[in-house]
């Protein structure tokens, strides 16, 4: 599991990084960033801006992750408020468990993240240079990658209250 969360990992990196450049080099000068009522162009800003504010984004949010594996694997597990914590401290294969569920989890918060920015350039790519009139429901992205969000963060609280299982 770990190595397909790494590998999942490195391609959300690479399609980031395609969907920014290949976006920035087709978008216009000011890119449309907003509909009104109407679902006429409404709010611009400029590339560079979203340029750099994307890749700045995308380094701070990789950033911490990293961060937060070093501090997560460098504290004792037993100085963490677990549920479960006489299961997962009481062997070897469990705490590997442990380590492994963290370990994977706070990848794939990196990959969900990565893919969700590319997600944002894409879309921004067909509301601007596409002119994709039909594309009226773009705020729908929002509420997804919220909902997306909350089940991640589920998925490691129900993980660590499952103690039944063989690791």
């Amino acid at each position: 599991m770990k190595s397909l969360v790494k590998f999942l990992y490195i391609l959300s990196i690479i399609f980031f990084f395609l969907n920014i450049i290949f976006s920035y080099y087709q978008f216009p000068d000011y890119v449309a960033v907003g509909l009104d009522a109407t679902n006429g162009l409404k709010e611009f800003k400029s590339k560079s801006f979203l340029f750099y504010a994307g890749l700045i984004l995308f380094f701070i949010i990789n950033m911490l992750v990293l961060i937060a594996k070093k501090v997560i694997f460098g504290v004792p597990f037993s100085l963490f408020p677990l549920p479960n914590k006489s299961f997962w401290l009481s062997s070897a294969d469990h705490r590997e468990g442990l380590v492994q569920a963290h370990f994977v989890w706070l990848n794939s918060f990196a990959t969900f993240f990565n893919v969700f920015l590319g997600c944002l350039f894409l879309f921004l790519y067909l509301l601007n240079v596409v002119e994709f009139s039909t594309f009226h429901s773009f705020g729908i992205i929002v509420y997804v990658f919220m909902a997306l969000l909350s089940g991640w963060w589920l998925l490691l609280l129900g993980r660590l209250y499952i103690n039944k299982i063989e690791l």
